[in-house]
């Protein structure tokens, strides 16, 4: 574990090459650029030119390492944060799991004495969306599985979750890297190349995808 101190350098060391004008791709592109062509000789000078350095690789190693942690920060914050707007009066929480990744013994994120639900703070951009889209089919096929004296529920950010929910990628092919879930899905699913659309509407209709952004504005709008 590093020390505050220690994580303070490192940050600020890799700083300027993370808010480069144009970003870090542009940075990584332009130095593409400049090594094309180059021998030996020279490579070290552009290498060097670009702010690049052993303490630069050192402390990105670091900072990756400790800020990894966000994923679970971030989740437990927007969890917290959501509940108060959420819960009804007479809602009672069982022991939350909000670290990201559900703990085996707990199978979604909360379950209270009338809801399951799930939470997605990823804000989906336009592409790229591929793990996330994984993850999301996941999350609704175990959903539907709760008990059916709970509402189940999928909490997300923004509208291209549930328009991904609604289109044509398979549905078995979203849980390729799940193969616990993969086998619940072959047991409940005879068609093989049924939609991720056809999927939802026949299985998990009443799986219940709710933008926190519309739901809760004073936190997620």
């Amino acid at each position: 574990m590093a020390g505050d101190q220690d994580l303070a350098a490192a940050v600020a060391l890799i700083a300027p090459l993370l808010g480069a004008p144009g970003g870090l791709g542009r940075r990584i592109a332009a130095l593409e650029i400049d090594l094309a062509g180059k021998k030996r000789d020279t490579a070290a000078a552009i290498v060097a030119a670009h702010g690049l350095t052993p303490a630069t690789f050192s402390a990105s190693l670091l900072v990756r390492e400790e800020l990894g942690k966000l994923s679970d920060l971030i989740h437990a914050t927007g969890i917290a944060l959501a509940l108060p707007h959420l819960l009804e009066p007479s809602e009672v929480l069982k022991t939350p799991s909000l670290a990201a990744g559900n703990d085996p013994g707990r199978l979604y994120d909360i379950e209270t004495n009338v809801r399951a639900a799930e939470f997605k703070f990823a804000r989906w951009t336009n592409g790229g969306n591929g793990g996330r889209e994984k993850d999301l089919f996941k999350d609704v096929v175990l959903l539907a599985q709760a008990p059916k004296s709970l509402r189940a529920e999928v909490y997300v950010r923004g509208p291209r979750p549930a328009r991904f929910l609604a289109g044509r990628a398979s549905a078995r092919k979203q849980l390729k890297r799940s193969q616990a879930v993969l086998a619940v899905f072959d047991a409940q699913v005879g068609d093989p190349e049924i939609t991720v659309a056809a999927y939802v509407s026949a299985y998990a209709g009443r799986v219940r995808v709710i933008d926190l952004e519309q739901a809760v504005p004073l936190v997620f709008g």
